[in-house]
């Protein structure tokens, strides 16, 4: 290490101890004035900067009774016995001074009127307002005057229904004074109820957003809304409302009105969470909240019998539908053993214990109608269900990851799969296709023949697997070209003829002479479809016919809601057919039906599932017609475009090919004598296949086993195209393409290279040409491919037609 290291570390290290101790200085004085603060405001009292001008009203009260007894009130709030009474009087006098502007402050729910050495000063008629019944005790302010000092003022009551009355605790003073008297007595209770519904609209509109998002049920959203709901009736509840917002009725109203209301989002946020269990339950619960709602607000809004009335009827229903919410709760916990909300279950227990709390204290005498443990009891239900859905999206997050993982893992599975099973298959077809070129015998051709068919039967159960590996990732492509029909329903029958005889089946078609000679759309996956199609057809019919019918027809346009064109493919067979009961299960992956009967039919159980996605894609339908044991016939509505609008007229097979010209394709069509090409692979049977395909059309093809020795050969030789293979031990191909470009002598710098690999997952193409790769060849390479790839890379003066 030099010397220069050591004292950078040494001041690197004296940094960080400067910087923890500074981090530890800067908590410790943040801890000291938040101290400071708690300890002042509390222990603190400083004289005030305005008088209030507002008391607890000093003088005594007086009440005389039907007998004429006299009862000297001198605390209050208090409790004064009025048996018999029709009419009550309370009796006070007034101070000596009484300044400008001065109120008497009375809290009443209830008619009165006030009089002045026996004049009628004022008169309350509460009841009568233009939201119907008032339904809450209110602050009420009796004018007095100056001239009124030392006379007796009176409180009628009248229109009594008890046999008691309570005098509450008054108030003297001016507006503001009383005003923030109130506010001062309140502030808790105020401070709490507003932050709450403040952090609740905060989480209402997270939880809002989120279900936009995800279009997903969000159980939190509901007790959001039942909180937000609380938190306002607390507010409505309190006394300073009116002084707040002006207004002496609405909130008393609306203030049963939401108390009705309050079990509902309550319930549905249970439900939610017990996964709607026991959602009739809560149905008919629901009903008593929605009756139970209008029958006691129709008979506030007209008079009939107001909120206070029927309080204790509307408390005994809300304390009923509590009892079974929790007789639920509990049932849903201890007998049936769902245990995934049980901290909501002790969130919600702590709301009730300090419901209850509250309610003791609302019956001790002298209250306020604070509510504070209410907003407790909201707290830390909220907080608890908030922990609780935070607990869930992290699980989710978890679970979520763990399926990448697994997903990551798959498609590391199926390219090593891929890999693995391709390079033996590719050698297989491979030789397979040079012994058909020999000159053999008739025997020797039909081995050869009947190992290429089994070959081809295990490349279609690779392909079906990887295809439904795109499909599941949903990046399945899709590519519109121009193709012949006739061309391509012709290959199709004819591949699937030989299949047919073998089990004896007739195989029959009707093509309308009217379908346009090309269209443009994904032939290769139009291709796929009927292949899957008929060879299902096939493989479940034991005898009789399967029978292949192509015309155009209209389908709708999922973008412009207008009808299309669309190419309309059926097969119909005289198989199994299915059952009634089965047809959901059709196009569901890794699906068999009536597995007894075909537990011998070979296949994946993924072709219908492939190719009624590659139909839904491409935005068509399909559909099936079966009547078991007779027959099925599926019916795919695939849109395409017109390119060429001439009829094909009369279709025909007389294109076949024979048993001889079958192995002539696009290799036989030109020769390349003076193009060179590498192919680099280290299987030695795999440039055995490739070589000889090659010498098809050139003679000058030089192979090696190795990236290095890639890297030697082409500082020596000028290539046309370089087929090199990626999985290689040692250097794979991929780090041997990116060595060439810094290799000194290199002749290739602008040689195409062809990535010549088993790879064939989604996304392969892709993770080749992006890594420098010119283009893409999978295992097992078929002549046809061979053929593009010479085409599209050799120069064109090296090609010579031999058609």
């Amino acid at each position: 290490m030099t010397k220069s290291t050591d004292e950078t570390q040494k001041i690197r290290s004296a940094s960080d101890k400067a910087y923890k101790v500074i981090h530890l200085i800067l908590f410790i004085l943040l801890v000291c004035t938040a101290t400071f603060y708690f300890i002042a405001q509390h222990c603190i009292h400083n004289p005030s900067f305005f008088d209030p001008e507002c008391e607890v009203y000093p003088n005594t009260w007086t009440h005389t009774d039907i007998n004429g007894n006299t009862e000297t009130i001198t605390s209050v709030p208090a409790t004064i016995d009025i048996t018999g009474e029709d009419i009550v009087r309370l009796n006070t006098v007034l101070p000596d001074s009484i300044p400008d502007e001065f109120y008497i402050y009375y809290n009443t729910g209830k008619n009165f009127s006030v009089e002045i050495d026996g004049e009628q000063r004022e008169s309350y008629e509460i009841r009568v307002t233009p939201y119907g019944i008032n339904a809450k005790n209110m602050w009420l302010p009796i004018k007095i005057n100056p001239e009124d000092a030392g006379k007796t003022l009176t409180i009628v009551r009248w229109d009594l229904f008890s046999d008691s009355l309570v005098l509450p605790v008054c108030y003297i003073g001016n507006d503001h004074g009383f005003f923030y008297t109130l506010l001062k007595a309140n502030r808790f209770i105020l401070l709490l109820a507003f932050s709450i519904q403040i952090f609740d609209l905060l989480v209402l509109i997270l939880c809002l957003i989120y279900r936009i998002y995800t279009r997903k049920s969000f159980a939190l959203l509901y007790l959001a809304v039942a909180v937000f709901a609380a938190s306002a009736w607390l507010i409505l509840d309190n006394l300073t409302y009116p002084f707040l917002y002006d207004n002496y009725f609405v909130d008393g109203v609306t203030e049963f009105m939401i108390e009705l209301l309050l079990p509902f989002p309550f319930i549905l946020y249970l439900n939610i969470l017990q996964k709607r269990r026991y959602q009739n339950i809560f149905n008919i619960v629901n009903i008593v909240v929605i009756i139970d709602f209008l029958v006691f607000s129709f008979m506030h809004f007209t008079n009939i019998a107001d909120f206070n009335s029927n309080l204790l009827l509307i408390n005994l229903i809300t304390a009923i539908i509590i009892l079974i919410t929790l007789i639920i709760v509990v049932y849903d916990l201890f007998v049936k053993k769902n245990r995934d909300y049980t901290i909501i279950a002790i969130g919600f227990l702590t709301f009730i214990m300090f419901a209850i709390i509250e309610i003791i204290h609302n019956s001790i005498e002298g209250h306020s109608n604070d509510g504070s443990y209410i907003v407790l009891g909201l707290i830390s239900l909220l907080v608890i269900s908030i922990y609780h859905e935070m607990s869930n999206i992290y699980k989710m997050s978890i679970q979520t990851s763990e399926a990448q993982a697994s997903n990551a893992a798959k498609s590391a599975f199926l390219a090593n799969m891929s890999h693995e099973i391709r390079t033996p298959i590719n050698a297989i077809i491979g030789m397979n296709e040079l012994i058909l070129r020999e000159d053999i015998n008739d025997t020797v051709k039909d081995y050869a023949q009947n190992v290429k068919d089994a070959s081809i039967s295990l490349l279609e159960l690779i392909n079906d697997i990887l295809d439904f590996s795109k499909i599941e990732q949903g990046k399945i492509e899709f590519v519109s070209e121009e193709y012949d029909i006739s061309e391509l329903l012709r290959s199709v029958i004819n591949m699937l003829r030989v299949r047919a005889q073998e089990k004896g089946l007739e195989l029959d078609h009707d093509i309308s002479d009217k379908l346009p000679r090309k269209l443009i759309g994904d032939s290769r996956r139009i291709r796929e479809i009927i292949i899957n199609l008929m060879n299902n057809a096939v493989k479940y019919t034991e005898k009789g016919s399967v029978t292949l019918k192509a015309y155009m027809g209209q389908t709708n346009d999922p973008d412009n809601k207008e009808t299309a064109p669309a190419l309309i493919i059926s097969v119909k067979d005289t198989g199994i057919g299915i059952r009634e009961e089965d047809k959901d299960r059709l196009f569901k992956q890794f699906e068999r039906l009536d597995y007894k009967k075909n537990k011998n039919i070979e296949g994946t159980g993924l072709g219908l599932a492939i190719t009624a996605n590659f139909i839904k894609n491409m935005g068509g339908s399909i559909t099936c017609e079966s009547e078991y044991g007779k027959g099925t016939e599926f019916i795919a509505v695939i849109p395409q475009r017109i390119a060429d609008e001439t009829p094909i007229g009369e279709f025909s097979e007389e294109n076949r090919k024979t048993d001889n010209e079958e192995h002539k394709n696009d290799l036989d069509t030109f020769r390349c004598p003076d193009a060179r090409l590498l192919v680099v692979d280290d299987n030695k049977i795999n440039l055995i296949v490739a070589s000889r395909l090659l010498n098809i059309t050139t003679p000058n093809v030089d192979c090696c086993k190795s990236g290095a020795e890639m890297l030697d050969l082409i500082c020596k030789q000028k290539y046309d195209i370089i087929f090199l293979d990626h999985m290689m031990p040692g250097m794979d191909g991929i780090e041997a393409l990116k060595k060439s470009h810094s290799t000194a002598g290199n002749l290739n710098e602008d040689t195409p290279y062809i990535a010549l690999t088993a790879n064939a997952i989604l996304g392969a193409r892709e993770e080749y040409l992006s890594n420098g790769f010119t283009d893409y060849l999978s295992k097992p390479m078929t002549t046809s491919d061979l053929a593009r790839i010479l085409r599209a890379h050799i120069p064109a003066e090296k090609i010579i037609s031999q058609l």
